[in-house]
């Protein structure tokens, strides 16, 4: 559907968030933002990732060769089979993004030392002004907060802290690191393959627990006939880290191409959803990507192919093939501002077609909820 202000057109989409498959909503959208509707899916993303996130996927596979299962739809409820002797365990998936990857990084020794804020999900560029100042205040900068460099006052007892650094620790939320909080807990493993991330249903902890254990809720069987044994550790030659991350990345219903090979050349434009801006960009060999390579997919939602590039920056990323075109073929660049858009009679024709598609919605009246269900069945 379509509604229409003074000078904003503004259409009703059906979007769906990818680890909460099969579930969809509706999303209004307008067309003077960013976003854009490219090779048949609308290219707007907002999906805020931790920023433990990739570092710990890449730690988990070179340490553990431990990888993420993204084959489990965030809040299906689950049993799990414990590790030792006891009954079968009930628990949530987790969606991505809930879960605390920097307390999991801290327990399984990836991260030492650095204290717990409210605000550990953000970057340093993300955090509004009051919250960076108290982090200042604390003794963070830049570099410490977004790398997880431990600071004098993890080391310094409350107390021993000056008032306003006390002041800004409550700002934030602060938490000195522990040796108890750091200690691996009950569902933590060291077993390698596929893992999903889940919450216990009886204590409310999260923790990553081996795809193997997890059992559909409806699964009623006797723990000690379906308890696994514990796998040996792949060899490195068939299961390195490299391989972690790409069978965690065709867990997300993706795979890898060779972008020279898809378009026919080495000379790309590519459109990155964070900033709404086309890049110039190079294809990289699919062969031997370094795993911060590979891990970087899980900045794009959309399932199907995925090619590495080399951005005109010199930033690398793993890059659905549907924001890949030949260089000189990707499409009008709409800003909010008009810049870059159609001029002159091709301005007019799409104003026309836009005024055409408001005035058949419009002219539903109130049968438009009742036409759009109808089309949306249809199309079911």
């Amino acid at each position: 559907g379509a509604t229409s202000a003074a000078d904003d057109v503004r259409l009703v989409i059906r979007v769906r968030y990818p680890s909460r498959l099969p579930h969809s909503w509706k999303v209004e959208v307008s067309l003077s933002d960013r976003a854009r509707l490219m090779n048949q899916f609308w290219s707007a993303q907002e999906w805020m990732l931790p920023r433990n996130f990739e570092k710990a996927q890449i730690w988990l596979a070179e340490r553990r060769l431990q990888y993420l299962d993204a084959s489990l739809y965030a809040a299906a409820e689950v049993r799990v089979v414990p590790d030792g002797d006891g009954p079968l365990r009930d628990a949530v998936v987790l969606d991505f993004k809930d879960f605390d990857w920097k307390g999991h990084l801290c327990r399984s020794g990836g991260l030492l030392g650095p204290g717990k804020t409210k605000y550990d999900c953000y970057y340093w560029h993300e955090m509004p002004v009051p919250i960076r100042a108290a982090a200042e205040a604390l003794g963070y900068t830049n570099r410490s907060w977004d790398d997880d460099i431990p600071i004098p006052a993890d080391a310094t007892e409350l107390e021993e802290l000056t008032e306003g650094q006390r002041e800004a620790a409550a700002v934030l939320g602060y938490a000195r690191p522990t040796a108890a909080a750091h200690r691996a807990e009950d569902g933590d493993t060291t077993d390698p393959g596929p893992h999903v991330p889940v919450r216990w249903t009886d204590t409310g902890a999260c923790h990553l627990v081996p795809r193997r254990r997890i059992r559909n809720a409806a699964d009623t069987r006797d723990a000690g006939a379906a308890r696994p044994t514990t796998p040996p550790r792949p060899d490195a030659d068939t299961a390195d880290e490299r391989e972690c991350l790409l069978r965690s990345l065709a867990s997300c219903g993706k795979s890898v191409g060779d972008a020279a090979t898809l378009f026919g050349t080495r000379h790309c434009r590519v459109y990155y959803p964070e900033d709404g801006n086309f890049y110039d960009a190079t294809p990289l060999p699919s062969d031997g990507m370094a795993p911060a390579l590979i891990a970087s997919h899980y900045k794009f939602t959309p399932e199907g192919t995925y090619c590495p590039l080399l951005y005109e920056d010199g930033e690398a990323h793993l890059t659905p093939a549907g924001y890949i075109f030949r260089r000189g073929g990707a499409p009008p660049e709409y800003g909010a501002d008009g810049a870059g858009g159609p001029a002159g009679d091709g301005l007019d024709r799409l104003a026309e077609r836009l005024r055409c598609v408001t005035r058949e919605a419009a002219s539903l009246g109130g049968r438009f909820a009742g036409v759009a269900s109808k089309l949306e069945e249809a199309q079911e």
